[in-house]
Order: C-alpha cells, then structure tokens, then sequence
C-alpha cells in the first residue's frame, strides 16, 4: 500500500512538472532571418513578463488593421534601451519585426523609434544582416 501511495505522488509530481514545461513555447514560429518595418499606432502594450505584447493599428495599401506582436521579457527590454512610458497607447511608432514563419500578419518585436524619436530594441552590425540564430536564442530565453 505504502508503494502504491509513493508511485502515484510520484506520478502526480511528474506531470505536474511535463505540464509546466510544454506551457512555455519557443520562438521557432518567427524567421529572424527576415526583417519587417512597418509604423502603426499603438493599441496596446504590455510590457510584462514572460514577453512583452503590442499591438499596433496599422494602415496602409491592405487597409486598416490590428497587427499583434510579441518580444522580449521586460528585464531584455530594459537591457535594449526600455524604459517606462516610452511606448504609449496612441503613439505612431515605427516597427522593426521578425515576421511569423505562417504567413500570419505579425510577429517578433526586434526595436522601434518612438512617437519621441527614442531608440529601443536590438542594432544589427552596420553592413551586416542580423544574426538570426543569436536573436532566436535570445527570444527563447537561451
């Protein structure tokens, strides 16, 4: 009984755990290796762990829309320049993405110049392409 009691706490303990870890995703539904810029006005934005949302009113030949983008954990961001209050709900912006891998509308927050002017996000190296892997890992976490 007492071994039957000990499996079963066991196996509870396990998938407690498979749950935890399949809930957080990776970043391979983005292509670094692309790089989309578009200026939208700000709908909202969380910058929140465990990644930042923004979500951007966008015109333009397509029409009016609401695109969705995800980036980096608020500690990341502030690392690439962030600070509170720079990115407001109303602000135009300019957006620099990694685009979905599906073809869905939206994607990655790689930076953004703000409604102020202000710079925030990763520089590629001046004359080269960015480096896709090393951004995929840091979207990841890794």
């Amino acid at each position: 009984m007492k071994n039957t009691v000990m499996a079963l706490a066991s196996l509870g303990l396990v998938a407690g755990w498979a749950s935890t870890a399949s809930a957080h995703h990776t970043a391979v539904q983005y292509d670094f290796a692309k790089n989309v810029v578009v200026k939208g006005t700000v709908k909202e934005f969380a910058p929140q762990n465990p990644h930042m949302r923004l979500a951007l009113v966008v015109s333009d030949a397509k029409g009016t829309r609401t695109v969705e983008f995800e980036g980096q954990s608020v500690n990341n961001m502030i690392r690439l320049g962030f600070k509170r209050g720079m990115i407001n709900v109303g602000d135009v912006i300019t957006l620099n993405y990694s685009p979905l891998k599906s073809g869905v509308e939206g994607g990655f927050f790689r930076s953004a110049t703000t409604a102020k002017g202000e710079f925030v996000g990763n520089k590629p190296p001046v004359g080269r392409a960015p480096d896709a892997a090393a951004e995929q890992k840091a979207a990841e976490g890794r």
